[in-house]
């Protein structure tokens, strides 16, 4: 069990922590602090790598791969992970780089705002799964409400949440029945080609 800013920076006087935690299911929680935790970044370099187990990452703010004027970088190696923060987590950056790396699982991740692949001024992020039956849930507030911009204008925001049954298959490749000549002239029956 992690308390506190387990790869987490927010002072120049610390301007890079990293974790590494090499197995077992652990649980990342804050402490009762809100400090830059779990892979992030403000005014630095933050990392935590866990390489093993089905952990839980639990968040306030600036955590889980958030960066701002700087790098957060949250990688799991592998287990079924969860992954709960209110706002700036999950792949989250403002004049830097959040990045939230998941290499395999079936991962769950919960989020209020600013996240999830955000990148807002001067930011990239980026939540990235490789594999699992995972499970996103973002903004739950959200539909119907508005944003409040930094210019002090406001933007309609409009969420639509669709039944599983009426979501748009995702398009797979199909293997080609047609016979393909090859460099002698001959065919060769079932020759595969994407279409």
């Amino acid at each position: 069990r992690y308390e506190g800013p387990a790869g987490g920076t927010a002072t120049l006087d610390l301007p890079v922590a990293i974790a590494l935690d090499l197995s077992g299911d652990d649980a990342y929680e804050p402490g009762g602090a809100v400090l830059p935790a779990q892979g992030a970044g403000i005014l630095g370099v933050g990392v935590l790598v866990d390489l093993d187990g089905d952990d839980r990452y639990a968040a306030e703010r600036h955590a889980q791969g958030c960066g701002q004027v700087g790098i957060g970088i949250l990688y799991d190696a592998a287990g079924n992970d969860t992954y709960s923060a209110n706002r700036s987590a999950q792949g989250s950056a403002f004049f830097g780089a959040g990045l939230l790396l998941e290499a395999e699982g079936n991962d769950r991740y919960d989020l209020v705002g600013e996240g999830q692949g955000f990148g807002g001024a001067g930011g990239v992020g980026v939540l990235a799964d490789r594999a699992g039956d995972d499970r996103y849930h973002a903004e739950p507030r959200a539909e119907g409400g508005a944003d409040l911009r930094l210019d002090g204008t406001v933007e309609g925001s409009i969420a639509i949440r669709l039944p599983d049954s009426s979501r748009p298959p995702i398009p797979r490749p199909r293997r080609s029945r047609r016979s393909e000549v090859g460099a002698s002239g001959t065919t060769s029956p079932g020759s595969a080609c994407w279409a």
